[in-house]
């Protein structure tokens, strides 16, 4: 594994070049070698079975196959055949997907074989496939079976025989389907109203579309006809022969060619009618473990039937004189049958039977019914929306825009949508050549069990696949060094299996789709995946990356839905259909609602064509081509991609082309593209960027140039990404709030292997996070199977669909990148997270130990990943602390050395004291499994190790210990500020610096003393000269480039304040006095209504008489020196304030009053003639408890033209 890796990010930059330059020369290719072949035989014991495979391959490893072969583990060739899918550069390049069709053996091992010296299998000595083909049939020998594809009569097969003797030929007495048998049991459809609708020789058209000596196809294209000549629905199948094996696979392709609105369908049946005798026997799986749990039935008293009607419960059941027998049910049945007699016999089936209810496998009279659609089920086939939704239908509800207006159903019309089986027949002899007992019978049902439901897969190994870049830049499953991206990646199945299950996402039409969001069953506007934000493109890239099962098993049904039900199959002006458009459903609410989409950000193309270079599904290919052909026709000769830049509409319209483009090397595709640039180029020179999200816009980009090699198109992305680095914006230029499709860790990756730029991956490291912290998966120890995939509750972003499909298609990428750092630095992924933190935020460091494991982040504020699993931070307590403490931005659990909780295991957040006495390596966890939080260190070392505290060691940096002030303290006057500082090892000093409010207040150098490790320093800080309240210090100690700050809060309070607003508030009719007067003469009156037109001041005070009056207030506190009395004086009055007003202190004890001076300040007058005056005045520091006074004095100024309002003192605070 580690060469094949090391390969792929040695040469990961090669995949930038454009195709011009991909020549191969250079590559770090050996020049010959073997590629493993993994085989997984699934549950199935089967001794062989027929396989159909993709391989990718790197660019210029081979043009031709001829310098390939297969050999098994003993180094002998096998037979395999071979074909170039796709290539690099153009039409004729070097081979990118190699296909290959072989069969396999149970114990044996496989690999690919390549090489200037290798030499092709040499067919000469191996019969394989026979082909013969003339006007009226292809005749297909397969070795163990001879059948026959009618030209001329669209039966499913015209003849079959096996050689049941043994003798190596085929006679017509072996025939176990016969010509006349066939013809008279032709495929028919009867729709709701009980006309049938037969397969027809009109219109019928037959060729060879795979030929090979392994595996032969044979596609076939005609329409169900009725008596009168309508064309009710149309058929394509493809029928697939194998060297070697009495088995088809027969492909059948439905497609609605009526007004869904005015029919309905009732029966859907294929035909196998199979020569039997008497003894003839019915065999039923029941169930789908590996022995189907058969149930044998005499095939000659009456029809049997085994009929799904409903995902989970089946009826078997016969068709006897006297009425309908039940002979069984149950819940999900094996999806095939069986009919045989003491000659031979047929295991017949389709996959993905219960799941596509209703369907009926039936017997009657030696014929094999398979019904895609049972008559039997209960229900016809309806595509109306109220007949499907039921109870969730909408009604006429609007949705977006004038979606729906009269109501779903008349928006609805499901003409040229398409329904795909895939059906197997395996035929057999009862004998084998030599007598012995059972003959074939075993092995057909084993691979008739294999293939409807574990079929033998086989692939490259993961590490091939991704280091040959056939499919971009992407690192392969990688449980040990990315256990928590692994983790969210299997969450990204399980929750699509699981929803699936939980809302019996099953049925003819919806299998294989996905709800869009969790409450998508009442929460109907955006119900169903379909294409959106690639999805369908995760589950092929998780399967070549790791060979699983289940993502190949999820493309598979997926892609099939997609293709079969998304896209339409004809063309249709009277309903306005198209063959190759795509329906969007216009919300998801049902699959075919609404219009069909030109252009748009989700024509999505690659999952079809994985399809095909996976899997050879010849079906996939031709839907491919015909929906990029739709794109292509609807864009010229004046779409809007034309006529402007038109967002995500032109960057999903650039990828599609540039898709399809390296898929078909086809020139018109290649027009299209470089027609959606240009407008890509002017949005550039009018904007400065262009908008940079991965969902959308930039894999088209990239993929452009790569094709192209415009020099433009590569600076366009180059200035998107510094952009987008520059501003570290979330929405990626566009988007309305931070969601899934915001993320650009695939960009990101792919523009730090073309640059070589630190800053891309660290930013990447940082989305890398983000986005981890989003979902929940199995690592959570407090979710359960319905949770997994789910989204936190406090995410805010759209429904789960848009995070699961980016993350899907980015996270492998992102991988990339992130498994080089780990290569070069040695860090683990969690450090990889904490570093892009440290990086976004400009706080924290992380620091290698220069021998040994040690790895630690180090700074005064470092930023915790979360990785939605428990993940403990280690700390270090050094016996010499005091006063050591934390403070954290969100709850966390502290453990002392011994793992002991502090406070009983209580979640703390802020400042937490920790206790004295013990020193030694603390740890703390997170509460929230999927919050960062910040730490801060106060009398500790700024030395953090995240998840193993092995790796825990002290670097040579500088840290703080806080001494004086303690922090958060009130502080007076001149206060001293001591702090020590841990030396570096070989240092004497270090520089220092402090800071008041962000000012430098001090800086210079420590010094340690003799042999000690810290120093201490002390500098005196003069309060008086800050003003009142709350103020930070910060000593920030310097070692190398690391830098330790520490902060504390401090709050000055060196004046004290009196402030007296003269409040009187009524109460019940009676008014109580709130004013802080100890004092005063009787001749005042209140007044608490303000002044007309005056100035604003509600309570103030008037003499009742042009008599003497005074205030007086006691001082709450000593050191008094200012003092302010606010006035409102009428008309010239204000000038006569001096003589008339005197302020004055005493001491308390009772001494004289002593006047004291002030100034005046007056406002202008108000209309009405009053003026605000303010006196005011500054004295020394009276440092005895004292009183102030005001009076006012008789006849100077009439009582009603002079008014006292506010008071206010100010005083020094002294030291105790």
């Amino acid at each position: 594994m580690r060469t094949l890796i090391s390969l792929l990010l040695l040469t990961a930059v090669s995949v930038f070049q454009p195709v011009a330059a991909q020549t191969g020369e250079g590559a770090a290719w050996p020049v010959a070698g073997s590629v493993p072949l993994y085989v997984d035989w699934g549950k199935s014991d089967v001794a062989v079975s027929p396989v159909t495979f993709g391989v990718p391959l790197p660019n210029g490893l081979t043009s031709t196959v001829e310098n390939l072969r297969v050999v098994n583990g003993e180094g002998k060739p096998v037979p395999a055949q071979m074909a170039a899918t796709a290539t690099w550069q153009g039409p004729d390049g070097p081979i990118r997907w190699l296909l290959l069709s072989m069969n396999v053996e149970q114990g044996q091992t496989y690999a690919l074989e390549y090489g200037s010296n290798v030499r092709a299998y040499d067919f000469a000595n191996y019969q394989g496939i026979q082909l013969k083909e003339d006007r009226d049939a292809i005749t297909v020998n397969t070795g163990a079976m001879q059948a026959v594809i009618s030209k001329v009569r669209p039966t499913v097969l015209d003849a079959v025989y096996i050689d049941a003797d043994g003798n190596g030929r085929f006679t017509g007495d072996e025939a176990i389907v016969t010509p006349d048998a066939a013809a008279a049991n032709l495929p028919v459809v009867t729709d709701g109203r009980g006309n049938r609708y037969v397969a027809s020789d009109s219109g019928l058209k037959v060729s060879i579309a795979r030929s090979g000596p392994m595996e032969v196809a044979i596609r076939r294209e005609g329409w169900y006809v009725g008596a009168n000549g309508t064309r009710f629905a149309q058929f394509v199948t493809y029928t697939y022969f194998y060297a070697d094996q009495a088995a088809v696979r027969h492909d059948h392709t439905f497609i609605v060619a009526f007004d869904s609105t005015e029919n309905q369908v009732r029966d859907i049946r294929l035909s196998i009618p199979v020569a039997m005798d008497t003894s003839a026997k019915a065999e039923f799986a029941t169930s789908t473990a590996v022995n189907g749990d058969i149930v044998t039935v005499d095939a000659n008293r009456f029809p049997v039937y085994l009929v799904q009607n409903e995902h989970n419960h089946w009826v078997l059941g016969g068709s006897a004189d006297s009425g309908e027998v039940i002979i069984a049910s149950g819940d999900r049945s094996g999806g095939w049958f069986g009919l045989s007699d003491q000659r031979w016999g047929i295991y017949a089936g389709y996959r993905d039977f219960w799941q596509q209810f209703p369907g009926e496998l039936e017997i009657d009279k030696g014929v094999m019914h398979i019904h895609l659609w049972s008559s039997r089920g209960g229900n016809v086939l309806d595509f109306t929306p109220s007949v499907i939704m039921g109870d969730q239908y909408p009604g006429d509800r609007i949705f977006d825009s004038n979606y729906y207006v009269g109501g779903l159903d008349s928006w609805t019309q499901a003409y040229g949508i398409g329904k795909t089986h895939n059906i197997w027949l395996n035929f057999y002899t009862q004998k084998k050549a030599g007598g012995s007992a059972d003959g074939d019978k075993a092995e057909a049902a084993k691979l008739t069990y294999s293939w409807l439901h574990e079929p033998v897969l086989v692939m490259a190994s993961p590490e091939w696949n991704v280091s040959t870049q056939a499919f971009g830049i992407v690192h392969p499953e990688d449980r040990e060094r990315f256990p928590e991206l692994e983790a969210a990646l299997d969450a990204l199945l399980h929750r699509k299996y699981w929803m699936q299950e939980h809302f019996a996402q099953y049925g003819w039409i919806d299998y294989g789709d996905a709800y869009y969001r969790r409450t998508s069953d009442v929460t109907v506007w955006r119900r169903w995946a379909s294409m959106f934000y690639g999805w369908p493109n995760v589950a092929p890239l998780l399967y070549l990356r790791s060979g699983r099962r289940d993502a190949w098993n999820y493309h598979r049904i997926n892609t099939k839905h997609i293709i079969d039900i998304d896209i339409g199959h004809l063309d249709s002006t009277q309903f306005g259909k198209r063959r190759g458009g795509r329906y969007g459903g216009n919300g998801g609410i049902v699959h075919y609602a609404a219009n069909q989409y030109t252009h748009g950000p989700d024509t999505r193309i690659r999952f079809m064509y994985f399809d095909y270079y996976i899997n050879g599904n010849l079906r996939a290919w031709e839907v491919a081509d015909y929906y990029a052909q739709d794109q292509y026709e609807e864009m010229y000769p004046n779409s809007q991609v034309l006529r402007g830049y038109q967002g995500r509409t032109s960057g999903g319209t650039l990828r599609l082309f540039s898709e399809a483009y390296e898929a078909t090397w086809k020139p018109e595709y290649l027009r299209a593209m470089r027609d959606v640039a240009e407008t890509f180029y002017r949005e550039l020179a009018e904007r400065g960027f262009t908008e940079y999200d991965d969902v959308y816009k930039n894999e088209g980009k990239l993929k452009y140039y790569q094709l192209t090699g415009d020099k433009r198109m590569l600076d366009l992305f180059l200035n998107d990404m510094q952009v987008l680095l520059e501003s570290r914006d979330p929405l990626s230029g566009r988007l309305p709030r931070p969601d899934g499709r915001g993320n650009t860790m695939w960009s990101l990756a792919n523009v730090y292997l073309m640059t070589g730029n630190e800053d891309y991956a660290r930013y990447m490291y940082w989305q890398v996070g983000n986005a981890l912290s989003q979902m929940q998966t199995a690592l959570d120890p407090h979710v359960g199977p319905e949770s997994i995939g789910d989204m936190i509750a406090e995410f805010t972003g759209p429904p789960e669909q848009t995070y699961h499909a980016t993350m899907g298609v980015q996270f492998p990428t992102a991988m990339v990148v992130m498994a080089q750092a780990m290569e070069r630095t040695g860090y683990p992924f969690v450090y990889l997270l904490a570093d892009g933190y440290a990086y976004l935020m400009s706080e924290g460091k992380i620091i290698k130990a220069e021998d040994g494991d040690g790895l630690v982040l180090c700074g005064s504020k470092v930023t915790i990943p979360a990785l939605g699993r428990p993940l403990r931070v280690y700390f270090y307590v050094p016996a010499e602390s005091q006063g050591a403490a934390l403070v954290v931005s969100a709850g966390v659990r502290i453990y002392t050395p011994e793992g002991t909780p502090l406070n009983d295991g209580k979640v703390m957040e802020g400042w937490i004291d920790i206790p004295s006495g013990q020193s030694g390596l603390w740890s703390m966890e997170a509460a929230n499994l999927y919050g960062t939080f910040s730490v801060e260190a106060r009398n500790l070392p700024p030395v953090y190790a995240l998840d193993d505290p092995a790796r825990y060691f002290m670097p040579d940096v500088a840290w703080l210990m806080w001494k004086t002030p303690a922090p958060d303290s009130e502080v007076m006057g001149v206060v001293p500020v001591t702090f020590a500082v841990r030396i570096p090892e070989g240092a004497q000093t270090t520089p220092v610096r402090v800071f008041v409010d962000d000012q430098l207040y001090w800086e210079g150098e420590v010094t340690a003393i003799g042999d000690e490790v810290t120093a201490e320093a002390s500098l005196m800080l003069d309060t008086l000269k800050m003003a009142d309240g709350r103020h930070e210090l910060m000593v920030m100690a310097s070692s190398g480039e690391f830098v330790q700050q520490m902060r504390t809060a401090l709050t000055v309070r060196n004046t004290w304040t009196l402030y007296d607003p003269l409040i009187v508030v009524e109460f019940f009719g009676t008014l109580v006095d709130n004013t802080m007067i100890t004092e005063s003469s009787g001749g005042w009156r209140y007044l608490n209504t303000p002044i007309p037109d005056g100035p604003e001041d509600t309570f103030r005070m008037v003499r009742l008489a042009d008599t003497e009056e005074y205030l007086v207030w006691d001082m709450p506190e000593l050191g008094v020196n200012q003092y302010e009395v606010v006035l409102f004086v009428h008309g010239n009055a204000v000038n006569s304030v001096r003589s008339a007003v005197e302020l004055a202190f005493r001491d308390v004890s009772g001494s004289q009053w002593r006047p004291v001076g002030y100034q005046v300040m007056s406002e202008s007058p108000t209309p009405s003639g009053w003026c605000k005056v303010v006196l005011s005045g500054e004295m020394e520091p009276i440092v005895t408890p004292v009183q102030f006074r005001v009076v006012f004095k008789q006849g100077v100024i009439p009582a009603d033209q002079l008014q006292i309002g506010d008071v206010t003192f100010v005083g020094m605070r002294q030291k105790q």
